[in-house]
């Protein structure tokens, strides 16, 4: 049995929540600690040492202090007073901050929920995957979704103007940056590389020299142009020198598709085509996956308390949209979309 085997659905979660968040740039360990251990204590509803410590006097003094007359009472009440002062006047400990953000407290969470809306920004079609997914979140915070296709560039912009509270369809790169804040994986999505069906190009290596076409803007031509995404793992292909290849782009993976179609490049380096598309006759793929992409709801910093909404968001994403079936039924649902999902079991193990 794997350690990730041995746990129970909270620790699962617990896990999830420290792994994503102390990944996370700006969060520090210590803080996703405070959290978890603030989830504990409100779920148990423990009474602390000092209260404890407290309230042990009382059973103990209450029997002797009937024997002792008025004066002697006094006497004792003057010295516990005393002592008391003693132990108030010496150092004390330095006070935990209330951790926040988590997944009950802060007014972002608080707002959305009064609002009874959650407004979803999302990069293509809101019949999507990811706008599917946003709907299923929108209903496990108690609230109706309000999705808005949008484009790219509009989310990637800094000030929102309070348009929405989350965006969905965003691929975890390099590209954000502190002006943004992931709260929430839920998928995954392999960027291929595709050929016509009669190429005799063999492996990814004998790209050297031939023209290969990619998305203008998209991730694929920011890994292949010499900015590979650290988040996004990848995999054992070997390319060939960057330096080798003539890099063509076009405004979509589809428009790529076509000049592929039409001979004028020699391969596809594409994320976005859907399923139906990747297996069209006329041209196949070239080995496996070179990288894999994570699809990651996002929060501008606009707002200083988004980040909460990585708590009860990671809670629907790792657990309670898996255990009532909602997400198993959505990612069925949405196959064509070339978006696969994050299921809990694929959370690493601690270390």
């Amino acid at each position: 049995m794997t350690a990730r085997q041995g746990m129970g659905p909270v620790e699962r979660i617990e896990w999830r929540l420290r792994h994503d968040v102390v990944a996370e740039e700006g969060w520090r360990p210590e803080t996703v600690a405070r959290a978890i251990r603030a989830r504990r204590a409100s779920s148990t509803g423990g009474v602390s040492a000092g209260e404890r410590f407290l309230e042990r006097p009382v059973p103990i003094l209450r029997p002797r202090l009937g024997g002792l007359s008025s004066v002697g009472v006094v006497v004792v009440i003057a010295i516990l007073i005393a002592l008391i002062a003693l132990l108030v006047g010496g150092p004390k400990p330095v006070p935990v901050e209330t951790p926040s953000p988590s997944a009950t407290t802060g007014p972002t969470l608080t707002r959305i929920v009064a609002s009874g809306q959650l407004r979803v920004a999302v990069v293509g079609p809101v019949d999507s995957i990811h706008g599917a997914v946003a709907q299923a979140v929108a209903h496990g915070l108690g609230v109706q979704p309000v999705l808005t296709q949008v484009a790219w560039r509009d989310v990637k912009a800094v000030n929102w103007n309070d348009q929405w509270d989350v965006a969905a369809g965003i691929v975890k790169t390099y590209s954000i940056g502190e002006e943004h804040a992931y709260v929430g994986e839920y998928g995954y999505r392999p960027a291929l590389l595709l050929i016509d069906a009669n190429s005799t190009i063999a492996t990814p290596a004998d790209l050297a020299g031939r023209q290969v076409c990619v998305r203008e803007g998209g991730d694929p031509q920011s890994w292949i142009t010499g900015f590979p995404d650290n988040d996004s793992p990848t995999t054992p292909v070997a390319m060939p020198n960057r330096d080798t290849m003539t890099i063509v782009t076009r405004p979509s993976d589809t428009d790529c598709l076509a000049a592929l179609g039409a001979g004028s490049v020699d391969a596809v380096f594409e994320d976005e085509l859907t399923v139906t598309q990747l297996q069209a006759p006329g041209h196949r793929t070239l080995g496996g996956p070179v990288m894999t992409e994570r699809m990651e709801f996002l929060v501008s910093r606009q707002d200083p308390y988004a980040s909460e909404l990585r708590f009860p968001i990671g809670d629907l994403l790792i657990h309670r949209l898996w255990v009532d079936g909602t997400l198993a039924r959505v990612f069925a649902e949405h196959a064509d979309d070339n978006v696969r999902a994050i299921e809990p079991a694929a959370t690493p193990a601690p270390s």
